[in-house]
């Protein structure tokens, strides 16, 4: 027997074993099978379909649903705002060797050799470097790309770097700006007397004492008004107008009325601005997202602003809560890929936005600044160089070693200083005491005497037995003696490292100075004197 649902049953059957329908009885009209009532409607209504015209009326509305959906997240996908320019690390530093200037790579070979008056980062493989009171660029080989020929030269961004032709280094109401691209061509004609960079479409140009923005063709877009003017970032520029800082559009429109003393620009949809003195952030509707309360702000960098209290820098998040709390750190560096150089009592070192160490103070840095990745600059005893990530010198006077070893032969310096101060008494001493013989002319006749013996003129007593055999904490001390009619006058001490290779070379004489040189060079009455407060 068949269901109205059209399944077939068993004979003895009293329902649909698929439907739970009724049976349709032999010999029943085909018509009539519609009108039988079903014993449970809710199993048939689950297998019947609607008509076409109601299945039409299900889907359009879905349709019509996901299309507005699309558009708007496609609105919102083209008019989002462009991220703030970053300009990206080449892998190669500038270095200076003999007052000229070159390039380094990651492992401190200086690839680019020393040759130039000033050079500028690299930008987009490109650098400024000047000669002979001229600018051009070189590219990350050494080969000059774009000949001297400007006063002045900016990095490249976005593919057109700001170039001046006139009137000298300095600043002069007759300097001509304009714009190259990366061959060297004039896309925009040495017209105006200041320029930035472009970035998002538009460039800060100051035409008549005034400021405007500019297109790639050099047309104003939005015209020259504006006392002072930045870059755009996000979708928007920072400008004075009357003496105070506010925000523009893209079409010069003032999204954030001039009320600041001083503003720049959006990085991670945050603006640093001051009032009443002080620095807060605002967001893309002017409000703020972090109240004025510093001293001093940079712009937010993924997630993280250095600021001041006072005078203690700290590090904040976008919701204006410390990572890094104020005065943690007794000074820090400008932040770099999410690196920030910082000194504590202890030496300086390397922290991440949280304050992690990624490189740990040492008492050798004196400080210490992120380059690039795993690359930083480093004052170290006065003199810069270049070190790595594990704390090795790759660059400069100390090249090849570690920060620990330089911080002992640091100490190692400190102390033979004082140990020729130690020595200067010493020699005073026994020339007062044997007046008949000067100065002593061996470091052993200030030395102990032998056991039992008393001090006399061949062992005074005066200094200990190592540093009478000639050596103390990693330097090697010895004497020459000028005498006179048997009395000794005139003496000098040198002292040089033995475990330092890059140590420096002390010396003394009668005349109690002590002076000092770097390694390799001779230590005389002309070099350098250490003051009489530092060790």
């Amino acid at each position: 027997m068949r269901c109205i649902c059209g399944h077939e049953n068993l004979a003895d059957s009293k329902f649909c074993m698929a439907c739970g329908g009724s049976l349709v009885q032999p010999g029943t009209p085909s018509g009539a099978v519609a009108a039988q009532p079903s014993l449970r409607p809710e199993k048939a209504a689950a297998v019947s379909l609607p008509e076409p015209k109601q299945r039409i009326a299900l889907w359009k509305p879905v349709l019509a649903c996901v299309l507005v959906a699309a558009a708007v997240a496609g609105y919102f996908w083209l008019n989002r705002p462009e991220p703030a320019y970053k300009f990206k690390p080449s892998g190669l530093y500038r270095v200076v060797v003999d007052g000229k200037w070159g390039f380094i790579d990651r492992t401190g070979a200086l690839v680019i050799p020393a040759t130039y008056d000033a050079v500028e980062d690299f930008s987009e493989g490109l650098a400024a470097v000047r000669s002979q009171d001229k600018f051009g660029y070189i590219d990350i080989h050494g080969a000059l790309k774009i000949p001297f020929q400007f006063d002045a030269a900016h990095l490249f961004a976005n593919g057109l770097a700001s170039v001046k032709l006139c009137c000298g280094s300095g600043s002069s109401p007759n300097d001509q700006w304009g714009f190259i691209d990366q061959t060297g061509k004039y896309v925009v004609n040495p017209q105006f007397s200041n320029a930035f960079w472009f970035n998002e479409g538009l460039a800060p140009v100051q035409e008549g004492g005034s400021w405007g923005y500019v297109n790639r063709t050099g047309k104003f877009v939005i015209p020259a008004t504006f006392t002072e003017a930045l870059v755009f970032s996000e979708g928007f520029a920072p400008v004075n107008q009357g003496g105070r800082w506010g925000y523009v559009d893209k079409t010069g429109k003032l999204v954030v009325n001039p009320q600041f003393e001083a503003a720049t620009i959006f990085r991670d949809g945050l603006a640093p601005v001051r009032i009443g003195g002080k620095w807060g952030f605002i967001d893309h509707s002017g409000q703020y997202a972090i109240n004025p309360q510093f001293s001093r702000v940079l712009a937010f960098n993924e997630g993280a602003a250095q600021v001041y209290v006072g005078e203690k820098a700290a590090i904040v998040d976008k919701g204006g809560k410390f990572l890094v709390n104020p005065g943690q750190f007794s000074s820090m560096s400008i932040p770099v890929g999410g690196q920030t150089g910082v000194s504590t009592p202890n030496g300086a070192g390397i922290i991440d936005k949280t304050g992690n160490w990624l490189l740990p103070p040492n008492s050798a840095l004196d400080s210490v600044v992120p380059l690039g990745p795993g690359v930083y600059r480093a004052q170290i005893a006065g003199e810069e160089c270049f070190i790595d990530q594990a704390g090795n010198v790759i660059f400069g006077r100390f090249k090849g070693q570690s920060l620990n070893s330089i911080a002992a032969g640091i100490e190692s310096e400190k102390q033979a200083s004082a140990t020729l101060r130690t020595l200067i008494t010493a020699q005073l001493s026994y020339a007062s005491t044997y007046t008949s013989v000067g100065f002593a002319d061996k470091l052993t006749k200030l030395g102990p005497p032998p056991p039992g013996a008393p001090a006399g003129q061949e062992h005074a007593g005066l200094i200990d037995a190592e540093l009478a055999n000639g050596s103390r904490n990693g330097y090697q001390f010895s004497l020459q003696a000028e005498s006179q009619d048997g009395i000794v006058s005139q003496y000098s001490i040198t002292a040089t490292p033995t475990n330092f290779s890059a140590g420096n070379i002390y010396c003394t004489d009668a005349t109690g100075a002590v002076r000092f040189s770097k390694s390799g060079d001779a230590c005389t009455t002309n070099s350098h004197v250490v003051p009489n407060n530092v060790p």
